[in-house]
């Protein structure tokens, strides 16, 4: 993200050029308890961005804060998986702007999509004020993320 104060006078033709770097990536190793995925569907690891900072950002007092997919994964019988994420870190954007980001960590089951459970990560220090996943330069090896029941 970038912001481009410009004053326009008149139509004039104005023109602005952003150069995009992308972000490196961070891969985050994690596992969940087995005993969350027994005798259930087949299930997946989704990764939601919850861009906190974008409400201030356009400017706007009260707006739905955006979430976007960052990736999916499928852990193993023992609960483990392994995705490459984003290092949102290094952007100072998402990650140093007032309200901040955070990933939400859900698992749903593949064929409906229907959600199976929040996730959240074992350790607190990790863990940002909604349950989510603080976004950080990286991550612990088999982080434990704990299943937290949608009803």
């Amino acid at each position: 993200m970038a912001l481009f104060d410009i004053t326009l006078i008149d139509a004039a033709d104005v023109q602005q050029y952003f150069s995009c770097s992308p972000l490196g990536t961070i891969t985050l190793l994690g596992r969940i308890r087995s005993a969350e995925l027994q005798g259930k569907e087949p299930l997946e690891v989704r990764f939601d961005y919850v861009a906190s900072w974008a409400c201030r950002f356009f400017g706007l007092a009260d707006c739905a804060v955006p979430q976007i997919e960052i990736g999916r994964v499928t852990p193993d019988v023992d609960g483990a998986f392994e995705i490459e994420l984003p290092n949102f870190k290094a952007d100072p954007v998402s990650s140093d702007s007032a309200g901040g980001a955070e990933l939400q960590v859900v698992l749903r089951e593949i064929k409906t999509w229907n959600l199976a459970a929040f996730l959240e990560p074992e350790t607190e220090a990790l863990r940002a004020s909604g349950r989510t996943l603080k976004i950080v330069p990286s991550y612990p090896q088999n982080l434990l993320f704990l299943a937290r029941k949608t009803h």
